[in-house]
């Protein structure tokens, strides 16, 4: 008798968390965000001094501070969807939602004072090479971080129903997913701004 015999093993179910269809626009996102990677890196090696000097203006604790933000609101995503598809609880995925919706706040915050600082040193929009993309950077990304609220909303929304079904368990992974990738824009984000030197 063979040891799998007598401790017969569970065959694994995988998962893919949400529609089949996030994921199409997850990786052209990523995608994106590689594309335009490239062509800052690009630029900056054609302008090294401009973007070296440039970079002295910014805040990188500031970004730092945004960083951290944004990857413990993924843990409360995270947390909330895994609760929600186990009914482990009928609070605790709302509280975490609400969690990463005052991060998605504290970060839009935390942005607000850069801004205002390099606003106020003369670094606008269209000061030089290097604002220009700074400020589309950061303002592609506010604009992606405002799709991940809705998407947080639409969750907080969902994690209140009474009865939720296979359709909100997807509803809510989908969700979930885009705004993991919206923080995977800024960890792509703050190196190319804010270290490469």
């Amino acid at each position: 008798m063979s040891i799998r015999e007598n401790f017969p093993v569970k065959a694994r179910v995988t998962h893919i968390p949400g529609e089949s269809g996030i994921w199409v626009f997850v990786f052209w996102d990523l995608g994106a965000v590689l594309v335009i990677s490239i062509a800052f890196l690009f630029v900056r090696s054609q302008n090294i001094d401009l973007f070296t000097s440039s970079l002295s203006a910014l805040k990188p604790n500031l970004a730092g501070i945004s960083m951290v933000l944004l990857l413990i609101s993924s843990l409360f995503v995270a947390l909330s969807v895994t609760d929600f598809r186990n009914h482990q609880s009928k609070m605790l995925p709302s509280i975490f939602i609400s969690l990463a919706l005052i991060c998605a706040a504290g970060y839009i915050f935390n942005r607000y004072i850069e801004w205002t600082h390099l606003y106020n040193l003369g670094l606008t929009p269209n000061a030089n090479v290097f604002c220009v993309w700074f400020w589309s950077l950061t303002m592609v990304h506010l604009g992606c971080l405002i799709t991940g609220i809705g998407c947080l909303a639409y969750m907080l929304y969902v994690s209140r129903k009474p009865l939720a079904d296979e359709a909100d368990i997807r509803g809510m992974e989908s969700a979930g997913c885009i705004w993991h990738s919206v923080d995977m824009f800024w960890i792509i984000l703050f190196p190319l701004l804010y270290l490469v030197r």
